[in-house]
């Protein structure tokens, strides 16, 4: 009698454990269109916090079903094992499932770390380029008190070089960048005819703000000839943005701090 009713137990025990179980991986199911749908949204590759973030909030749902799982798993193979003993074939099934269960278990969750590793890896870089360019923007303001409108004057002498070699057909960022670009095509005679033109506004700048003299001047213009040939912006065109510059600084030394950092801004 006790067997048949131990047996009995089992049985019924086994039939709503499966039940629970059939549950839980419906759920799974549900939580994978889940996935699916976020996967769609990012590119497979992509590892913004947008991403990550929407990955780890179904992941984390992943876990908890997962949990619940090996709980139900447990309880399972605890009555089978009491009803029909350690070697049976309906213990062994669900120990398996069980070992299964908890390997799936420990992948989710060193994916969640993972990705919240790479969400914390992220995060930090935006707090570096942040503190960066506050640093890069320190040094810019520090170069002269009156740089505030350094923007705003690179701006407008873009803009009116752009229209110098023949770009009004484009319009934007793309007009005042191209005119600043070493290989853009550009008429030859109107090039030099801007380079001489510019030349000769940095001279009279830097000797009416900063009495500069002829030796300081040409230091200007081989300094714009050396950033040519180590990036893409023009030396007309650096000229050009000294001579603007240079209606707002007293030193050359200031002139020649900023050149760099103007370029910097076009080429980005």
């Amino acid at each position: 009698m006790s067997d048949t009713f131990g047996l009995k137990i089992g049985v019924e025990g086994e039939k709503e454990f499966k039940e629970s179980l059939r549950e839980i991986n419906q759920s799974f199911k549900v939580l994978a269109s889940e996935m699916t749908l976020v996967a769609s949204a990012f590119d497979k590759n992509d590892k913004s916090v947008q991403s990550l973030s929407a990955r780890n909030s179904i992941l984390n749902k992943e876990i908890d079903a997962q949990k619940d799982k090996i709980s139900t798993l447990e309880k399972a193979l605890s009555n089978a094992t009491v009803s029909f003993g350690e070697n049976d074939k309906r213990t062994q099934s669900w120990a398996i499932q069980l070992n299964k269960a908890k390997a799936e278990l420990n992948g989710m969750e060193r994916e969640l770390t993972n990705n919240e590793k790479t969400m914390r890896d992220v995060s930090r870089g935006y707090d570096d380029a942040g503190r960066k360019l506050d640093e890069y923007g320190n040094e810019v303001e520090d170069a002269s008190d009156k740089t505030s409108i350094f923007g705003e004057v690179l701006k407008a002498n873009l803009a009116a070089d752009a229209i110098k070699v023949g770009l009004g057909a484009l319009v934007g960022l793309i007009k005042e960048v191209g005119a600043a670009v070493t290989d853009y095509i550009n008429d030859g005679s109107e090039m030099a005819r801007d380079a001489a033109e510019n030349h000769a506004k940095l001279t009279q700048v830097m000797r009416n703000t900063m009495e500069a003299s002829d030796a300081e001047i040409e230091s200007i213009m081989e300094l714009a000839r050396a950033q040519e040939r180590l990036g893409v912006v023009s030396a007309t065109t650096q000229v050009g943005g000294a001579q603007e510059l240079g209606t707002y600084l007293e030193k050359t030394d200031s002139l020649k701090t900023l050149l760099p950092v103007m370029n910097d801004m076009i080429a980005q």
